[in-house]
This record gives structure tokens, sequence and C-alpha cells, in this order.
């Protein structure tokens, strides 16, 4: 996600004046909403970051993750036949 300062400004500016009565200048409001855009802008970056950062637990996949599943899903696949693989049971 990319977001520019010029973003920030613009939507800080928009909820300073949708605000502006609850503040006693519209430089307070400004100041307050800008303060809100960039906690919320921090914050989508930082969960972003997160998801990217996150570990893939297996890359294989769980069917052959380790040798003693691998061998139990081929097992159940011999044994119950590919009708059962089809349906994905």
């Amino acid at each position: 996600m990319t977001i520019d300062r010029r973003q920030i400004l613009t939507l800080a500016w928009k909820r300073a004046k949708a605000q502006r009565e609850w503040f006693p200048t519209i430089r307070a409001a400004f100041a307050a909403a800008l303060r809100s855009v960039w906690a919320l802008a921090k914050a989508a970056v930082a969960a972003e970051a997160e998801v990217k950062a996150r570990p893939v637990v297996n890359p294989a996949g769980w069917e052959r993750g380790d040798m003693h599943r691998a061998r139990a899903v081929a097992a159940r696949a011999t044994r119950l036949g590919t009708a059962c693989g089809a349906a994905g049971w």
C-alpha cells in the first residue's frame, strides 16, 4: 500500500471540515484529524508488514509435511479409492 503526504493531508482536511463544530478553531480540528489519519495510515502499514513477515508454516502443504503424514494420506487414498479423492474427502 502506498500513501503519499498529499493523500494524508487531503483526508485530514476533509475530516477537519466535517468535525469543525467540535473544536474551537479549524486549526485545532485539522491537528486532531491529522493525528488520527496518520495513526490509521501507520496501523495499515504495520498490518500489511505483519502479513508479509508471517512465516509460511509448511510450504509443501499439510499432505506432504512429514513422511508419516504423507504415508498416512497415501494409505488412506489407496484404501478408499479415487471416488473419495475426487469428492475431496
